[in-house]
C-alpha cells in the first residue's frame, strides 16, 4: 500500500484514517478508512464540559488538572508548533503555557470558552 503514511484515529467516527503521501511524490492520493473493532464513537467535549472541568480544577478535584492538560495538550501543540518550528522550543512553550494556566486559572470568568 505505497503512498500512505501512518494511520490516525478519527475520534468522531472511531476509524483509522490513512494519511496520504505528499503531493508530488508520484503516489496516488486516496482515502483509506478502516474500522477498529471494539472502538465506539465518542463525541467531542462541549463548551459546558470544558467549563465543568475548569470548575473541577478550581475546587482542586483529584486528577482534574491532569485531565485538563490531556484535553487541551493537542490544541496547544497544534498552535505552538505552527508558530515555532523547533520541536524542543515548542515543547518548552507548551509546558510554560500549562504552568501559566495553572497559576492564573483562578482569574477565569467563565464568559468565554476555555479553548479561547
Amino acid at each position: 500500500m505505497a503512498g500512505f503514511g501512518l494511520a490516525r484515529l478519527d475520534t468522531l467516527t472511531s476509524r483509522a484514517v490513512a494519511k496520504p503521501a505528499r503531493q508530488g511524490s508520484g503516489a496516488t492520493v486516496c482515502a483509506l478508512v478502516v474500522s477498529i473493532p471494539g472502538m465506539t464513537a465518542r463525541s467531542a467535549p462541549t463548551i459546558d464540559d470544558d467549563r465543568e472541568l475548569v470548575a473541577e480544577v478550581l475546587i482542586r478535584a483529584p486528577g482534574a488538572f491532569e485531565r485538563l492538560v490531556a484535553r487541551f495538550q493537542g490544541l496547544c501543540w497544534h498552535i505552538v508548533s505552527r508558530m515555532v518550528r523547533d520541536r524542543e522550543d515548542a515543547r518548552d512553550l507548551c509546558q510554560e503555557t500549562f504552568l501559566r494556566v495553572h497559576r492564573h486559572l483562578h482569574q477565569y470568568r467563565f464568559e468565554s470558552p476555555p479553548r479561547a
